[in-house]
This record gives C-alpha cells, sequence and structure tokens, in this order.
C-alpha cells in the first residue's frame, strides 16, 4: 500500500513536472512570438521614418529649386512692365515648368501605401462620381499637394507652402483646359471649320493674330473672358453677344442638359468669379518667395478641394 501511495506521488511528480514544461515552452513560444512581431513593427517603423526623413529631403531640395524659379520669374516680370499678356505667360509657363517637377521628384519619395491613403481622402472630399471624371494628371496634381502639405506640417519648419497652391492651382487648370478650351476649341472647328468661319469664333479662343489659341497657351487667365465675365474694351457689343452666344451654344450641348441659358450662364459667371480668385490669392502668389504659408494652402485646399469644393461642385454640374 506505501509502495503504490509512493508510485502515484511519483507519477504526480512527474506529471506536473511535465505540465510545467509544455506549460513553459507555450509561454515562451507566445513570447517570442511577441518579440517577433514587436521586431517586425520596429523594423516598419524604422522603414516609415525611413520614408518621412527621405520625403523631407526631397521636400527641401524642391523648395530650394521653387525659390530659384521664383526670383527668375521675379525678374521677368519687372521686365513686363504693365504687359498683362506677357506677365500671364511668365506665370503659366512657370506653374507648367515647377508643378510637372514637383510631381516627378517627389512620386519616387513616397511610398504606393501612402498615396493610396491621399487618393481615397481626395475621393471622399470629391465624391467617386467627380474623381472619375477628372484627367489623370490632375489626380497626380492634387495627391502630390496632400503628400506635400501633410511632409511640411511634420517638418514644422518655415519654408513656404507655394508648391502645394501650386500644385493644386494646376489641377484646377487642367480640369478648366478640358471642358473650356480644347473641348469648346474642337467644338468650333467641328461646326465652324475654316478660316472664313474664325470671324464667329469667340475672341477668347483667339490669339491676337485671330488664330485659334493652341493648348500650349491657354491658362486660368483666359477664362473670366472664355466664360464672359470679362471683355477687351475694344470688344464690340456684336462680338460680345457672339462671344456668349458661341459660349452657350456648346455648353448646352456638351457640357450641361437639362438647364436654361440663365441657368448656364448663371454656373458660368459664378465659377467664373472663384476661379479669378484662386487665380489671383493663390496660383499668382505661388510665383512669388515667401507669399504663401499653412494658412493660405489651407485655405486654398478648403476653396478648390473641402469647404467651398469649387472642383466639386463644377465637376457635378458637367456631363463628363
Amino acid at each position: 500500500m506505501l509502495l503504490y501511495a509512493h508510485l502515484l506521488s511519483e507519477a504526480k511528480k512527474k506529471k506536473l513536472k511535465e505540465d510545467k514544461e509544455v506549460i513553459s515552452a507555450e509561454i515562451l513560444s507566445k513570447l517570442d512570438q511577441i518579440l517577433q512581431n514587436q521586431d517586425k513593427e520596429d523594423k516598419k517603423i524604422d522603414e516609415i521614418k525611413g520614408s518621412i526623413d527621405i520625403l523631407a529631403d526631397e521636400i527641401r531640395k524642391l523648395s530650394g529649386q521653387i525659390e530659384g524659379y521664383q526670383s527668375l520669374v521675379e525678374r521677368q516680370l519687372k521686365l513686363a512692365s504693365d504687359d498683362e499678356e506677357e506677365i500671364e505667360h511668365i506665370i503659366h509657363s512657370y506653374v507648367d515648368e515647377c508643378s510637372v517637377r514637383i510631381v516627378n521628384e517627389l512620386k519616387n519619395s513616397y511610398g504606393v501605401k501612402e498615396q493610396e491613403t491621399e487618393e481615397a481622402k481626395l475621393i471622399v472630399l470629391l465624391g467617386e462620381s467627380a474623381w472619375e471624371k477628372m484627367d489623370e494628371s490632375s489626380k497626380s496634381f492634387l495627391i502630390s499637394a496632400r503628400v506635400m502639405y501633410n511632409s511640411l506640417i511634420r517638418m514644422k519648419s518655415k519654408i513656404d507652402y507655394s508648391g502645394v497652391c501650386l500644385l493644386v492651382t494646376k489641377a484646377l487648370e487642367v480640369e478648366l483646359s478640358k471642358r473650356f478650351f480644347k473641348g469648346f476649341v474642337a467644338y468650333m472647328k467641328s461646326n465652324y471649320p475654316g478660316k472664313s468661319k474664325l470671324k464667329e469664333w469667340p475672341i477668347g479662343l483667339l490669339d491676337r493674330a485671330g488664330n485659334p489659341l493652341v493648348v500650349e497657351k491657354f491658362s486660368m487667365g483666359n477664362i473670366s473672358e472664355i466664360l464672359c465675365k470679362w471683355h477687351d474694351p475694344k470688344c464690340s457689343d456684336e462680338q460680345r453677344e457672339n462671344n456668349r452666344s458661341k459660349l452657350l451654344e456648346y455648353t448646352s450641348v456638351n457640357l450641361f442638359l437639362d438647364k436654361s441659358d440663365e441657368e448656364i450662364m448663371d454656373l458660368l459667371l459664378e465659377y467664373a468669379d472663384e476661379i479669378e480668385h484662386v487665380k489671383n490669392n493663390y496660383r499668382n502668389p505661388s510665383a512669388h518667395t515667401g507669399e504663401l504659408n499653412k494658412m493660405n494652402a489651407k485655405d486654398c485646399f478648403d476653396l478648390v478641394l473641402d469647404v467651398e469644393k469649387l472642383l466639386r461642385r463644377m465637376l457635378d454640374s458637367f456631363n463628363e
């Protein structure tokens, strides 16, 4: 009986020892897994920090390049004196050059995940319908603008936000060009072909020599005249009426459906006012050193994308 009790006690001890070993093994395994996961997270954090550092360095470099362009533009603007057409040409060339350079330089500095995150946020702001109507280049400008803006905030530096406003306004200009220039010119060439019909073209679509304006010469500065918000003082009443009638003819067929002429003109004049505000307060100042700060950039985002949603309202009102 004593022997049996002794053996039973030994068996219990052995079982308890085995259980402890199993439990210890499980704890060690879980601990090892936790440490491995932590190591992976640490690596991810290091990678993110590395990406942020690379992006910050790239933006500092870009800011220096932009400042160089601005200095050159300011010198050119002084030489242009009061020639408004030449001034517009200088600023437009600057915006074209810088916007493409910024996108090309930044796209290798931020990852796919950050791009997808910013794109998702933009789709929420603009709505899927408006987003799908946009040109791919416009999307790239807006995504880069968001990435640049976020990076500048993280950096907490005194680098100005000209590049951000420049990209946002360039995206808007691309969409304006698509609807109110390229589409309008194509319509006029199709319905009023040949040199003999050029006298029937809206003045805003013609250059100084009276020939169709080439797409490279179109800029945000042309919109007020194309949308009949502004008229050249030399323009006759007959020419003004022709500008308006051709604009309505084109837009009622290609941009707006089921709207009266009065409704269309009210919308177009409203857009023209807001576009002029964007041009004067964000695009033009982006060509000058130190004129745009974080608040300016936020205001630009608010007007074009977020609070007042100019771009969304425009795109949603168009058929395509």
